[in-house]
């Protein structure tokens, strides 16, 4: 096992470097929890922009749809246009929530 500190190679069972008297069982242990950190926050955004893409496109197929519809079905255009306004309502309340996370 390498001391981060001073490169120098200890036992495998060792705790403190024989050098410089570093912890060792801590510098083994950082590893494997800033990997899975980086790897969760990577799934987080992952679904935040999934989510993100999802809310940008509900308002315009709402938009869409009430003008194929609003001649042929006006009770399909209405629930059409409600459904973009509750889109877009929903995008503006997501991106308000993810600012206010980046500030914490």
């Amino acid at each position: 096992m390498e001391c981060s500190n001073c490169k120098t190679i200890n036992n495998e069972g060792q705790q403190i470097c024989s050098n410089c008297g570093c912890f060792l069982s801590n510098q083994v242990q950082s590893l494997p929890s800033s990997s899975t950190t980086s790897s969760s926050s990577d799934t987080s955004s992952d679904k935040v922009g999934f989510l993100g893409i999802l809310l940008f496109c509900i308002p315009i197929i709402g938009v869409i749809m009430y003008f194929v519809w609003h001649d042929e079905f006006p009770k399909k255009a209405r629930k059409a246009i409600y459904l973009a306004l509750w889109g877009f309502g929903a995008t503006v309340l997501s991106m308000i929530l993810s600012s206010m996370q980046k500030f914490k």
